[in-house]
């Protein structure tokens, strides 16, 4: 087949950083990012073309039979693969979600942008300082970017004329996840009889309602979008297989050869039978790949430094928890000062409050940790405050959005008995903020748009909790825009 691969199947992700010549039509078993640092690649995929520019980044979907052409040497792009099978239990669906990040640079009003190419610079920076090696923080930066892809680039709309999808955002964000559950049926259950009905079944939707709601928020029916999933997994087929266009138009779903001719010309401009005739010759396997290869490494991300001006350095916060230490308000200023500022930046989102409070922000659960500190004092830093009763203590972490993240080794003195440790992370990127603001940053909701961001959107809580014996050691990492409570309790 057409498939190739780039990473090993344990890891989460890899990164590769490429000047291409020429990358024949092929296939990937997993999702793969483009981001163009410089000059200019063109993307075939299925029947649509684009021309991918600078500061460019596009999702090529698990399956998707693609090719990329570019003049080598005047060019530089990050893939970043994204391992399907190792997220699969955290989202069952993504091999079928349909993500749109094209023209995405019209996109600044609402921060999309910023926030994916900002996660992926991370990633590549990570990937590239063998300290940071490890594959669960691998894991949590891409959890991050997929996170966001499933906040942000949901909503698309076709444009007829050039045969493009383009990302869209919509009054009314709740509709957008609708049309994405229709096309992640679609794309799992291409090859049977499916029909509108059982996906308006399958969603508790009246299907002449849900057909109005296809149409208008894509542009298409859903009997041309069933038709376009099948006849771009025919490809393949076409081109890598003997069958014969009878035996492909059965296996991705048609009832005749004539409905599988009329749907792949209306994509396509050709029959399929001209289609293998015509591009058969400029796949991978009888064409080689033509591109530079460049080791990702600290030294190399370095001359791109209006892209990868993080770069990991040795930023480690040691907290000892003393049993009888105190401090005062001269120690506590710096964590006063900077933790004031900090919620300065996230207050824009209490405006999602209104005169009721109904949705519960970053800010919200932030300031709850932060309220949750016990009595007595025992140690400040710069971003982080300690707090004790007896032999229990509380420690609150922040950092700023935007800064490096840094590493935290907690040790609790005199501790001879069991403990437990439970900490609670937070992380404001994924949030409700992330609607609010696709609607325009109304001061004021309707009660259906509220309930339905209420429902799909919430800041991602991470919690790890673990039960020490003797000297209780603990260490954590606290990247830039995240918060977390920390406590130590004797069992």
């Amino acid at each position: 087949m057409l498939t190739i691969s780039n990473f090993s199947s344990h890891m989460p992700s890899n990164v590769s950083l490429l000047s291409i010549g020429r990358v024949p039509l092929h296939s990937h078993k997993y999702l793969q990012i483009i981001y163009v640092l410089d000059g200019v690649i063109d993307l075939t995929l299925s029947f649509s073309k684009y021309r991918l520019s600078k500061g460019d980044v596009f999702v090529v979907h698990y399956g998707d039979l693609h090719s990329l052409t570019g003049e080598k040497n005047k060019n530089q792009v990050i893939l970043l693969d994204i391992n399907s099978d190792y997220f699969k239990k955290e989202y069952p669906d993504i091999e079928n979600r349909f993500f749109v990040s094209y023209l995405m640079q019209s996109c600044d009003v609402n921060n999309r942008c910023n926030e994916i190419t900002n996660l992926i610079e991370e990633i590549v920076v990570h990937f590239a300082n063998e300290k940071a090696g490890r594959a669960e923080k691998s894991a949590e930066l891409t959890r991050r970017c997929i996170d966001s892809f499933y906040a942000n680039f949901l909503g698309f709309s076709l444009n007829k004329e050039d045969k493009t999808f383009e990302s869209k955002i919509s009054a009314r964000p709740y509709q957008m996840h609708r049309i994405s559950n229709v096309i992640a049926a679609i794309y799992e259950n291409y090859n049977t009889k499916l029909t509108l009905e059982d996906v308006a079944s399958s969603l508790h939707i009246d299907k002449f309602y849900l057909s109005h709601l296809i149409k208008g928020l894509t542009g298409e029916s859903f009997q041309n979008l069933l038709g376009m999933a099948r006849v771009e997994y025919s490809e393949e087929l076409l081109l890598a297989t003997n069958m014969s266009i009878y035996e492909i138009a059965l296996a991705v779903g048609f009832s005749n050869v004539a409905y599988y001719e009329k749907h792949f010309v209306k994509w396509y401009d050709l029959t399929p039978e001209v289609y293998r005739e015509k591009f058969t010759p400029y796949t991978v396997l009888n064409c080689n790949i033509d591109v530079i290869d460049f080791p990702v490494t600290l030294e190399l991300l370095d001359t791109y430094e209006d892209y990868f001006h993080v770069i990991f350095e040795s930023n480690l916060v040691e907290v000892i928890l003393d049993p009888v230490k105190r401090v005062g308000p001269e120690e506590m200023s710096p964590f006063f000062n900077g933790f004031d500022t900090y919620c300065k930046e996230l207050k824009e989102e209490e405006r999602l409050y209104g005169p009721t409070p109904i949705l519960k922000t970053p800010l919200y659960y932030i300031n709850y940790f932060y309220s949750r500190l016990l009595p007595t004092k025992s140690d400040a830093g710069q971003y982080y405050v300690a707090s004790r009763s007896g032999k229990d203590f509380c420690l609150f972490f922040y950092n700023p959005v935007g800064a490096k993240e840094y590493e935290v080794e907690i040790t609790q003195k005199d501790a001879k008995s069991k403990g437990r440790v439970l900490e609670y992370k937070i992380d404001p990127g994924n949030s409700v903020l992330n609607y609010w603001q696709q609607l325009g940053a109304p001061k004021r909701i309707d009660p259906e748009e509220l309930r339905a961001i209420e429902a799909s959107t919430h800041p991602r809580l991470f919690i790890t909790t673990q039960v020490q014996e003797g000297t209780r050691t603990y260490k954590t990492v606290i990247q830039g825009g995240t918060s977390a409570f920390v406590s130590f309790k004797q069992v």
